[in-house]
């Protein structure tokens, strides 16, 4: 088994015909003429039903993906949780899926927002078949290799470092937020409030300290949908930074302008007579419109996106994008997107010369266009 391996993997979405699609794709990140390649199950289990709309996130130990409720064809909302992941029999490598357990969302959930930190999934919000939007986060903590059982902790929406007589506030329950760890956190950003509203307000989770409310630092517009991942101290300049693209508006516009966030903390510091003032750890939010770099890719929302890490002896970042919906602002008019782009998050000299964003051959067979919180995902294994 080849560890380091870079495959793109795709699953379910709502497919160009209007369809919902149940498939399984990959594709090799670094050999841009492979073709996509279409798994199926092994086994002869139980498999998760198409959908749309569903959370997932690549498992922290590389062999596979998590996915979590969503919309299947009827409308039905999903309540349930899957682990897809590889595995070697004999000389072949073989795709598989086992349910778990999943968070208590009453009603089901879809376009939760989730995230990965260490060896934990996180997920926040999420809205379910009545319209009500889940305010609680959850997390699950995964190791091992192949199937695994575990239980969703709910972490709900208080901190559990306030004493009695303090008081605290939490994100207001959302979905179609963006949601990435970057640093020694993880920040939301964005999506659908209770009443439908698109919000704006950015906030930081630092696992065992709590929710932190940074609206106040926020400076791209209100959108939901958006394509959001972070990068953490491995950067060419080894910087913490967010980036946001895309999305839907407060209008119902289709947004195609790029942001970075800049999450660094605070640098060391020393007074007048050379002693240490006592570290602050709070990052500096640093927003930078990236809209008029060269090679943007077309306005959309509900794409697939991942974080790829190219190591080396200085590791590179790459934010890899897929499908979605969009192609034009006009909201009346929306249609389906079935390009791959390729985001280099390092000031490179490719980069000088070509641009941020570099559209990626993908030929056929290409996957079903991926609709509201489909995933990308880069795990490592052998084809």
């Amino acid at each position: 088994m080849n560890l380091l391996a870079d495959y793109l993997w795709l699953f379910g979405g709502q497919a160009i015909d209007g369809g919902v699609s149940d498939s399984v794709f990959s594709s090799d990140a670094v050999d841009r003429t492979s073709v996509w390649r279409q798994w199926q199950p092994s086994g002869g289990g139980a498999t998760p039903v198409a959908r749309h709309s569903h959370s997932a996130a690549s498992l922290p130990r590389g062999d596979g993906m998590i996915i979590l409720g969503g919309v299947q064809s009827d409308g039905g909302v999903l309540a349930d949780a899957w682990v897809g992941y590889t595995y070697q029999a004999g000389n072949s490598t073989l795709f598989s899926w086992s349910s778990i357990a999943s968070p208590p969302h009453e009603g089901g959930v879809s376009s939760a927002a989730m995230a990965v930190y260490g060896d934990v999934i996180y997920v926040i919000g999420g809205r379910n078949g009545t319209g009500y939007r889940h305010p609680d986060l959850y997390a699950l903590r995964v190791s091992g290799v192949g199937p695994f059982t575990g239980v969703w902790s709910n972490i709900g929406t208080g901190n559990p470092d306030l004493g009695p007589n303090e008081t605290y506030t939490s994100p207001p329950a959302r979905d179609g937020a963006g949601f990435a760890r970057s640093g020694n956190g993880l920040y939301l950003f964005g999506g659908r409030g209770e009443s439908g509203e698109v919000m704006d307000d950015l906030w930081l989770y630092r696992p065992g300290s709590g929710w932190y409310n940074l609206s106040n630092e926020t400076a791209a517009p209100a959108r939901y949908g958006h394509a959001m991942i972070g990068v953490t101290h491995q950067t060419r300049y080894l910087r913490d930074k967010i980036y946001i693209f895309g999305g839907r508006g407060a209008g119902g516009e289709i947004l195609g302008d790029t942001w970075e966030i800049d999450v660094t903390p605070r640098p060391l510091e020393y007074d007048v007579n050379g002693t240490l003032i006592p570290p602050d750890d709070t990052p500096v939010w640093v927003w930078t419109d990236f809209t008029l770099i060269p090679l943007t890719a077309s306005p959309r929302w509900g794409m697939g996106v991942e974080l790829r890490i190219v190591q080396g002896k200085t590791p590179t970042q790459e934010m890899w994008m897929a499908g979605g919906f969009g192609n034009d602002t006009n909201a009346s008019t929306i249609s389906p997107v079935l390009d791959l782009y390729k985001f280099d998050l390092n000031f490179t000299d490719s980069v000088c010369r070509e641009g941020f964003y570099n559209q990626v051959s993908a030929p056929s067979p290409h996957p079903s266009t991926r609709l509201d919180a489909s995933r990308m995902h880069f795990n490592a294994s052998h084809m």
